[in-house]
């Protein structure tokens, strides 16, 4: 009767590891949105910024996600945040990957994901800052890094449009109303330079500006300004018109290059 007992309380207490290793199988199942989005990655529709970025430009095309991942440790008290964004980026959804280590106390990752898809964020430079700390609590670590979103697909020249580069410069442009005056100059706002209309007259105005992302996928690679004037509107436009441009970190910075447009529309 007692071996009987024996074996009632050996089964007994074998029971309940048999359910915490059942348990275990379950914990170490692949997380499907994990998959997804590595599956976002090798498709194109996200571009992956890691730890090894920081400081870098990273340019994308308006439609991609970006997706930051960084080391982090949960059971610490320490999460990443931004602390500084530009309103049309704005801020990230966040999630905590729990580390594929079962040990105590094992850090993990934090993925922050940007869409630049919809009506904003607009195309350019937008610069983001975040910080590695407790809440109300000093920062142990800092990660910036710039996003330049250029246009996934420039639109062409009207037909009938004028075109005229760098080439053009000091040069006149015979053109017929209702023709478009379509100016590209090469331009890379991740130095923070563009190109800007320092001088023009009331009815010949200001043009549509856009940038025409690099050709080229490499870090900080520079791309194009393209800037469109209308030759038709309210006021009479026939005559000749001369715009001054200038290549420069801000309206008031120092130029770093001119450009002088003569248009006489006929």
């Amino acid at each position: 009767m007692n071996t009987f007992r024996a074996v009632l309380f050996a089964v007994a207490l074998a029971s309940p590891l048999a359910v915490a290793c059942g348990g275990s199988a379950d914990d170490q199942q692949n997380d499907p949105t994990e998959e997804g989005d590595e599956q976002d990655v090798v498709s194109g529709r996200t571009v992956k910024v890691t730890e090894a970025d920081n400081g870098k430009t990273i340019t994308v095309k308006k439609g991609q996600s970006v997706m930051l991942t960084l080391p982090s440790n949960a059971s610490t008290g320490y999460e990443w945040k931004v602390t500084r964004t530009d309103r049309s980026f704005g801020y990230p959804t966040s999630k905590y990957v729990a580390p594929s280590s079962s040990a105590v106390g094992a850090g993990g990752s934090q993925k922050l994901t940007w869409k630049t898809s919809g009506a904003f964020p607009g195309v350019g430079s937008h610069s983001v800052t975040l910080e590695y700390a407790r809440a109300a609590g000093a920062a142990a670590k800092t990660f910036t890094f710039t996003v330049d979103i250029v246009d996934a697909a420039p639109a062409p020249a009207p037909s009938g449009a004028v075109q005229a580069t760098e080439a053009d410069d000091g040069k006149a442009l015979d053109v017929a109303t209702g023709n478009d005056i379509v100016l590209t100059l090469a331009s890379n706002p991740t130095t923070g330079y563009g190109w800007h209309v320092t001088s023009t007259d009331r009815t010949f105005g200001y043009p549509k500006d856009e940038f025409i992302g690099p050709q080229s996928g490499a870090v900080g690679a520079g791309g194009s300004q393209k800037l469109t004037w209308k030759t038709s509107g309210p006021f009479p436009m026939t005559g000749t018109h001369k715009v001054q441009l200038a290549y420069s970190r801000g309206e008031a910075g120092t130029p770093a290059k001119t450009f002088t447009l003569v248009v006489n529309i006929q």
